[in-house]
This record gives C-alpha cells, structure tokens and sequence, in this order.
C-alpha cells in the first residue's frame, strides 16, 4: 500500500513539472514570436 501511495505521489510531482515546463515552454515562444514577426514586417 505505502509502495503504491508513494508512486502516486511521483507521477503527480512528475506531472506538475510537465505541466509546469509546458507552460513556461508556451509562454516562451509567445514572447519570441511576436518579435521574429515584427522583424520580417
């Protein structure tokens, strides 16, 4: 029982951090494009 709470508890950290990157990887390239855009106009 301990063995499979705590593999829960690794795959919610793991996806937090997923989640986490993602975004983070979103609003980079959010960021970043605008600017290449406003240089090829």
């Amino acid at each position: 029982m301990d063995i499979c709470k705590h593999i829960k508890e690794v795959l919610t950290l793991a996806k937090f951090q997923i989640i986490f990157i993602v975004k983070r990887t979103i609003l980079w390239f959010r960021l970043s494009v605008p600017d290449s855009m406003l240089l090829l106009v």
